[in-house]
């Protein structure tokens, strides 16, 4: 059983799922990771072995068994980038790992647990997939312009946040600090006529937030009773550590689970954590998915050990092949 983790140094996560696949295979098993701060130099590329050298050690990645790719990029060696006669061509030649780096992943997707290619997918996608699987939205825009979106407040309470998963909004450049800003007044008039792009929506009243990890075709959940607190009524996100939201495990209905597995299937997603609203009128409200997955908050509150099924899934599937 030959196993490659790709991954980061500090990620605990892939500490913990390595920690479980020896004891599960009792060091039997090869585990080897490879994080993207190290230098990987390609050896050589075939039809059947992709072979690269990586701390002195040499691995053919088409021979493992399974990948588990949790975040990052294979970094391979960029030395000869700058021997002088061939610095005008930096741009090709990173162009050219790119491809390289794209065929690896491709070529072994059958064998891995990730989300690689479906990472970039923007919040609006997300919205459109789930919208059409009958999933509560948010009313959300996109919008540059100050007229549009004072007809789309209407009254109503009005967040923005970034329309790619972990970029910055305009806002959180104007008022400051990340994640879900909440749009006051005195933020339309500052604005200009035109300004860059951004995404609003509508702020949902929630009764709780929820965090669901998907992995296998079944949803791990968590409710976070985040309303209550002025730091993170808006966003849970906004961390309140001296006075941290309470959490609990949480069973999602059925019929929001099944609409929530032909959204992750539909966006191609092996696995993730999607964010939810409980509403304050009973209704549950779709609001992304962060295809890396981030469950340890989910994970060491509600037991789930989901590290340890994680290790377990990859397992049963190389046993099956």
């Amino acid at each position: 059983m030959r196993i490659l983790i790709l991954s980061s140094y500090d990620d605990y996560v892939s500490d913990t799922v390595s920690s479980w696949l020896k004891k599960i295979t009792y060091n039997k098993g090869l585990i080897v990771r490879i994080n993207w701060q190290s230098q990987v130099i390609i050896k050589k590329i075939s039809l059947r072995s992709i072979i690269v050298e990586v701390e002195g050690e040499l691995h053919d990645i088409a021979k493992f068994d399974f990948i588990f790719y949790r975040r990052g990029q294979i970094n391979f060696h960029r030395s000869i980038f700058f021997h002088k006669e061939i610095n005008i061509f930096f741009c090709y030649l990173e162009d050219e790992l790119s491809y390289i780096h794209n065929y690896i992943f491709r070529v072994l997707k059958n064998k891995i647990l990730s989300n690689f290619y479906e990472d970039k997918i923007s919040k609006m996608e997300m919205l459109n997939v789930a919208s059409q699987n009958k999933l509560n939205i948010p009313d959300t825009i996109i919008t540059s312009s100050k007229q549009i979106l004072s007809d789309f407040i209407q009254g109503r309470k009005i967040i923005s946040k970034a329309i790619q998963k972990g970029g910055m909004s305009l806002f959180n450049n104007i008022q400051g600090g990340s994640g879900t800003i909440s749009i006051t007044q005195k933020d339309l008039i500052s604005l200009p006529e035109n300004f860059f792009p951004s995404l609003f929506q509508e702020e949902i009243i929630k009764e709780y937030e929820l965090r669901s990890f998907y992995l296998d075709g079944r949803f791990y959940s968590m409710a976070i009773f985040s309303q209550n607190n002025k730091k993170t009524k808006v966003d849970f996100r906004n961390y309140d550590l001296k006075h941290p939201n309470r959490t609990v495990p949480y069973k999602l209905c059925e019929i929001v689970q099944e609409r929530l597995k032909k959204t992750f299937t539909e966006l191609k997603l092996k696995t993730g954590s999607a964010d939810l609203i409980k509403g304050k009128d009973g209704e549950y409200y779709f609001l992304e998915i962060n295809p890396v997955g981030q469950f340890t908050q989910v994970s060491m509150p509600c037991n789930y050990q989901l590290e340890k099924k994680i290790a377990e899934f990859i397992i049963e599937r190389v046993n099956e092949n």
